[in-house]
Parts: structure tokens; sequence; C-alpha cells
């Protein structure tokens, strides 16, 4: 089934903590289940749910605890992911019991986990969304794809964000053995009646502090004329020149209103972002966050599309 295909239930949604592009994606796919007259339930912590209620206020919240990522921002993603290896199997673990405890308090309908392993309940249908169905691994990762498959397939369904000639992830969303519906790529752009433009240049700081502050940097070389840079508000202390424009993240709605006035974006490859540019229709140019194998993939595989 499709989002458009659920109509007066009960969905509890929540969002991986690892950046907001998590959160980014799940705004539209919230959209459109409450023109649905679905009753929506948003589990997160209060970083994204400050984000969401930007855009619905109406909606009822339960904090959740996020996984325990930290980054050193030295680009070894694998190693700082092993390091937190058992606080990450741990909090999974949890998750799972706190899942079920909401579902049988409040009489969920649907689970949907935007690629939350331990977000979903035996008991309650239960959906993964990704568009990462294959992990960018070298060969002898194999069994991390093995596992990742594994924790997939505890679910009852499987959204992926991409079409079925993988247009926009390439490898990344091909189904292979796996059985899921794919549902397109989602942007809350277009929620908005149309794109602005006229606001020149616009970049767009994302991703864990140490590599949103390596972006920073990586723009300073940039042409700064007509120039917008989109930061998070733990960034507010960093310099940039006096004639380059700041919009902060904390205010997603004012920062939404400069990336739809952009005439050219800058931004990391992350696939949120993708996604965005998919649907702002903006010529952009991508800097990959280095040692992340996702981004890298992304970058090269679109480069080589020439979108």
């Amino acid at each position: 089934m499709l989002p458009s295909d659920i109509h007066a239930k009960r969905i509890l949604i929540s969002p991986l903590n690892w950046g907001f592009g998590h959160v980014a994606r799940c705004i539209p796919i919230i959209h459109q289940l409450l023109k649905n007259n679905n009753r929506i339930l948003i589990a997160c912590d209060e970083e994204q749910r400050r984000i969401f209620e930007s855009y619905f206020p109406e909606v009822e919240y339960i904090h959740h605890r996020g996984y325990p990522f930290r980054f050193s921002g030295n680009s070894s993603f694998r190693k700082d992911l092993f390091l937190r290896l058992p606080q990450l199997i741990r909090r999974l673990k949890k998750e799972k019991e706190e899942v079920r405890e909401i579902c049988l308090e409040v009489g969920i309908d649907i689970v949907i986990s935007d690629h939350r392993y331990g977000f979903f309940s035996s008991t309650t249908y239960s959906i993964f969304l990704t568009h990462q169905v294959n992990l960018p691994l070298r060969g002898y990762e194999s069994p991390a794809q093995w596992i990742h498959h594994k924790l997939i397939q505890r679910f009852n369904e499987l959204w992926v964000l991409d079409n079925p000639s993988n247009e926009f992830a390439g490898k990344l969303s091909r189904l292979n053995c796996l059985m899921g519906q794919y549902i397109g790529p989602q942007s809350r752009f277009s929620l908005y009646d149309q794109r602005r433009g006229g606001g020149g240049k616009v970049c767009i700081v994302s991703g864990p502090e140490p590599f949103a502050r390596q972006l920073v940097s990586e723009i300073q070389s940039l042409d700064g004329k007509d120039m917008t840079v989109v930061l998070p508000p733990n960034l507010r202390e960093i310099e940039l020149p006096e004639h380059i424009n700041r919009v902060y993240s904390d205010d997603w709605i004012r920062a939404d209103n400069a990336i739809l006035s952009a005439d050219h974006i800058v931004s990391r490859s992350g696939y949120s972002t993708l996604m965005d540019l998919i649907e702002l229709k903006v010529s952009f140019e991508l800097y990959p966050t280095k040692g992340q194998s996702e981004q890298e993939y992304l970058y090269k595989f679109w480069k080589s599309k020439k979108l």
C-alpha cells in the first residue's frame, strides 16, 4: 500500500535522529496521512519536535529518545558506529518495548519507522521507510548487509523512497531479494504552491555538527555575491563574511522560503536533500561528506547522470 491508501487509522511514526533529513522526508508523508483523516502520533526527541511543530501544531507528540550516535568528525564513520554498537543494541531492544507499550496504551493501527530498526511492534502492522535497501558496503562487509536485511524483514512492509527504475538512489534502492513498495521521492517542498527564484545562491549546511562545520569551511571559497547560508542553530557563533546572509534552520519555515527563492543550491549529497533538489528543479553543486560512503556513492551516481 501507499501513504495515500491509508485512511482513518491511528498511526505512530518516528524518524531516525541522524541529522534532520529523516524529519524532512517524513513531513510530506505525514501531510498526506493527515489529509486522509488519520490520527497521527509522532515519537521524537525535542529537537525533532520543534521542527515538526512548525508544520503540524495540531499533531500529538510522544517524547522518544534517539539512538546514541556520536561522530568524531575525522571521516571514520564505520569506526564511530562500531564504538557505539553496544549502546545501539541496548537502545534497539529498549525501543521495541517502548513501541509495544505505546501501541497497547493508545491503540495504534500502524507503526511507521523511518530507518529505526527497533521501532516496530510484533502485534501491530509495522512499516519500514528508507531509500537505502542496500548499504554501500565493501565486499568484506557483507555480514552487515545480511544483518541490515534481516532487521528490515522484521517489519510487515517496506516503503522505498525512489521509483521502480531506481532513478534517484541507484543500487541503494534496488529491492533484489526483498519485497517492498516504491513510494517515490518525498520532499516537503511539494507542499508549497511554487518555487520563487531570484534569491541567488543558497548553501544548505546540514548533518552532524562536526561535518556541518567542515562544509562551512569548504564553502568559504565560493563567490559570496547574493549568497545565503542556511545554518543549524548550534553554529550561531561561526564567523562568515558580512556580505553573506544567514538563515538558521531552527526556523524551518523561514529557511524553506530562502531555499524556495534559490537560483542555485550548494549542499551535501544526503538523499533527503537530493529529493528536495528533484522537487525544486534548481541547479546545484554537491559536497559529499568525506568518509560517508552513502553520500560519496550518491555524489558519483548523480554526477554520472548529470542531473
